[in-house]
């Protein structure tokens, strides 16, 4: 699998720009949601997604409970599920991966991180 069309979930906004800034300058195509619902319906709408990135606390739905029904759906559940988050400790991270997520990175981290991740995926 060669991802092209990612999925960035995050209720910050100058967090969706900052890492979907790199992300379009290395020809990935980018689509922008600000909370899980909205990310739900960009998948139900039929928009391509190879990958998602996904932030934990959000208003209108987290993180988790937006990664338990993309992996309840059969036909969003293969996509690969990474949490991009501020919250380093295990208990997230544990959270985080018992809701079905693939893969986890931690808020900050340099926008490259999210290019090798997408590498390790392919």
């Amino acid at each position: 699998m060669n991802p092209k069309n990612i999925l960035f979930v995050d209720d910050q906004s100058f967090i969706r720009h900052f890492y979907s800034h790199t992300l379009k300058k290395n020809g990935y195509h980018v689509i922008e949601a600000e909370n899980g619902e909205q990310a739900l319906s960009i998948l139900e709408s039929g928009e391509a997604v190879d990958i998602i990135f996904l932030d934990a606390v959000m208003p209108v739905m987290d993180g988790f409970e937006t990664c338990e029904k993309i992996r309840d759906n059969k036909d969003f559940s293969k996509i690969p599920i990474v949490f991009l988050t501020g919250n380093s400790d295990k208990s997230t991270i544990s959270k985080a991966m018992g809701a079905g997520a693939t893969d986890y990175l931690v808020k900050g981290s340099n926008p490259e991180d999210i290019l090798e991740k997408l590498d390790t995926l392919s």
